[in-house]
């Protein structure tokens, strides 16, 4: 979730170098990302940002882009990048579609870390669904689909417990990492279903309540609760799960604080049926998440007072399907960064960024059809959205009136509203975008 904002559609589109509008600044490629579908983001001590694309790693340093793709100097062993994690000073493990690769920030130089007993050495390494570095122990722990590995932070291998390849069952044996508040390591089995600690001697999985009582994820997952995106950032602990049974439209977050040792676990019922499908969720700071839902908007959820509220607002415009469940956010002291698949946002964090103006929102939700808020813009004093299953409105900033654009022509085909997908401006023509084609909306005769 991350976040989901649909402005960078106007920089995408028309500019070529970063344009701030309403305190949000975009960067694409037009500014030098090497890639606009970000995957992950971490910042250094030295206050380099680094930024993962499905096209090469990048490093920002507030000016300017320096593009790294795979090549025999860095070793990384793809260009499609899934996770950064910060080792030190001089070192970052990367995390690729073809395996792991060690870092170093200042020479851009790389070491691929493989398997000990690979038959190919030099060639093999680990395809890792996630990474966790444990710095008191100076150890990176490696969460892949058929074990988990916990490597000295020059690459050796340590430990590992894998999983029986003769279990039928599917998935990805360690597919989040996360820490207790003992700093003992955990990790989510998606194969065994479930929160477990690895005891490496005995090669057994011990459950997560066996050592953290007070936080009872294990009972979730035991009543048929799937998990839709977890994280485990400045020592917070955030679960988003939602019930299998489709009907029953509930949606469970649960969080844990390591520094406090306080856990909350909250539900949400079906008056947040269409807006509220919890997928992630990330800090913005110690008392407030944001969380990304499949449908609708992003929700800020209040640890403090446990209540949440919209965070889709103006001027802030948000697109929550298909980018806001694959967003992610990194927050530090002077801003909120957020990596899209339509680039990269920097946003200032200050506490009057989320402002709600819901007419909009709630003019379009009186239907009771599914909606998924797509694209926005704004053109001639209006801001415009287009919605998956309910089409495209406008709404006029200075006077608050609200335009359907469907509901005033009636020679609009339905399946257009069904589909609507995207808007772009075209001079001073809009024009709105589906899987049945373009079609150029005359504003003037609304």
């Amino acid at each position: 979730m991350g976040i989901f904002i649909s402005l960078i559609l106007l920089f995408v589109y028309q500019h070529t170098t970063a344009q701030a509008f309403d305190n949000i600044i975009s960067f694409t490629t037009q500014n030098g990302l090497s890639n606009n579908s970000i995957t992950c983001l971490e910042k250094d001590e030295d206050g380099f940002l680094w930024i993962g694309t499905h096209e090469g790693l990048n490093q920002y340093d507030g000016t300017e882009f320096v593009n790294v793709l795979s090549n025999a100097k860095n070793n990384l062993p793809s260009n499609i990048i899934n996770k950064i994690c910060y080792i030190n000073k001089t070192t970052l493990a990367i995390s690729t579609q073809g395996g792991l690769c060690f870092l170093n920030t200042k020479t851009l130089e790389g070491q691929k870390a493989g398997p000990p007993d690979s038959k190919t050495p030099g060639q093999s390494t680990y395809l890792a669904w996630d990474i966790l570095y444990d710095k008191k122990k100076k150890e990176l722990w490696v969460g892949t689909a058929d074990g988990l590995y916990v490597l000295s932070d020059e690459g050796k291998l340590k430990r590992k417990i894998e999983a029986d390849k003769t279990d039928p069952a599917r998935g990805v044996f360690a597919l989040y990492l996360f820490k207790d508040k003992f700093d003992n390591i955990f990790f989510f089995s998606q194969k065994r279903y479930g929160f477990f600690y690895a005891d490496f001697d005995k090669k057994e999985l011990l459950p997560l309540e066996s050592k953290l009582p007070d936080f009872p994820l294990n009972e979730l997952t035991g009543n048929k609760y799937n998990l839709r995106g977890a994280s485990f950032i400045d020592n917070k602990i955030i679960c988003c799960f939602s019930n299998t049974d489709v009907a029953n439209k509930k949606s469970i977050l649960a969080f844990y604080d390591n520094v406090k040792g306080r856990g909350v676990t909250d539900s949400f019922s079906t008056k947040f049926t269409n807006a509220l499908f919890l997928f992630n969720s990330f800090p913005l700071s110690d008392s407030v998440l944001l969380v990304n839902s499949y449908f609708g908007e992003p929700y800020l959820y209040n640890l403090n007072t446990l209540q949440i509220k919209s965070a889709a607002s103006h001027p802030l415009w948000f697109t929550s399907w298909p980018d806001g469940i694959y967003a992610k956010l990194l927050a530090d002291k002077k801003n909120i960064w957020v990596a899209t698949s339509k680039g990269l946002l920097q946003i200032p964090q200050y506490q009057d960024i989320f402002k709600t103006n819901p007419l909009l929102v709630d003019y379009i939700n009186s239907n009771n059809s599914l909606v998924s808020y797509n694209y926005g813009i704004y053109h001639e004093g209006k801001l415009w959205l287009s919605c998956l299953g309910r089409g495209a409105f406008s709404l006029d900033t200075s006077t608050n009136e609200i335009q359907d654009v469907f509901g005033k022509n009636s020679e609009a085909k339905f399946h257009r509203k069904v589909i609507s997908k995207e808007l772009m401006k075209a001079g001073n023509s809009l024009w709105l975008f589906s899987m049945y084609g373009p079609a150029q909306i005359n504003t003037a005769n609304l």
